[in-house]
């Protein structure tokens, strides 16, 4: 958990590009249309942030599909 508090920026990045150059792989030769694919499924899949407020302040919370509870940024 640790890791992905401090790498969680680079977690779209990196699915994007793996996306985008699997497709390539799977016979899809446009560049645009494997473009706007992988930036769709990368934004679905890519952890987000919230700011939440509570009593002691506001706090940043990630929230992402494979984690069962949100982990808190600060």
């Amino acid at each position: 958990m640790k890791l992905l508090k401090k790498y969680y920026v680079l977690i779209y990045p990196i699915l994007f590009v793996n996306l985008f150059f699997g497709m390539k792989l799977l016979g899809l030769e446009s560049a645009i249309t494997r473009a706007i694919i992988a930036a769709g499924i990368g934004i679905v899949l890519s952890p987000r942030v919230k700011k939440i407020q509570t009593q002691a302040g506001e706090k940043k919370q990630l929230t992402w599909l494979f984690l069962k509870e949100p982990i808190f940024l600060d």
